[in-house]
């Protein structure tokens, strides 16, 4: 940051306040995209325990209970779940692998860990970015009443 004394106190040039302010809005347009990552964490997370819900509850049932299978678009058919030991789980970019109904769930809850963690890392990178831009702000408007306490003890002069 450029100054000018005034006596033993600096003074926020008009080009330091301009890219203060430009910094103030990146952290918020970093702020915006770390809650949008959030979310999709969020939306992940859930879905992977709608999943380990389900391998749970598929244990409990009578193989010959009829359930709803969802087929994707909000589509289901009536159906026995069969033989309930052995799952296919993706493992991402399209592949997937069979293993048993046990490790599956294993699976799933170190994904939810995994996922818990990254979204734990994005509150602490949002507190961090929260803490700066309050910093920041205090600056500015310290900044600001400098200068309008200057203005109001010398009109017209800088």
């Amino acid at each position: 940051m450029s100054a000018r004394n005034a006596g033993d106190t600096q003074v926020m040039t008009d080009e330091d306040m301009q890219n203060d302010l430009a910094r103030l809005e990146e952290y918020r347009n970093q702020a915006g995209a770390i809650l949008r990552q959030q979310e999709m964490i969020r939306m992940s997370i859930a879905e992977h325990q709608r999943a380990r819900d389900t391998l749970e509850e598929l244990e409990r049932l009578d193989s010959k209970r009829e359930v709803l299978a969802p087929v994707g678009a909000e589509t289901f058919v009536m159906m026995t779940p069969g033989s309930t030991e052995k799952v296919i789980i993706g493992l991402g970019s399209g592949f997937v692998v069979e293993v048993e109904r046990v490790r599956g769930l294993e699976m799933l809850n170190e994904r939810i860990g995994s996922l818990d963690r990254a979204q734990q890392e994005m509150v602490n990178q949002l507190q961090m970015l929260d803490n700066e831009a309050q910093a920041l702000s205090q600056r500015l408007e310290a900044a600001i009443k400098q200068k309008q306490q200057k203005h109001s003890v010398h009109p017209g002069g800088q």
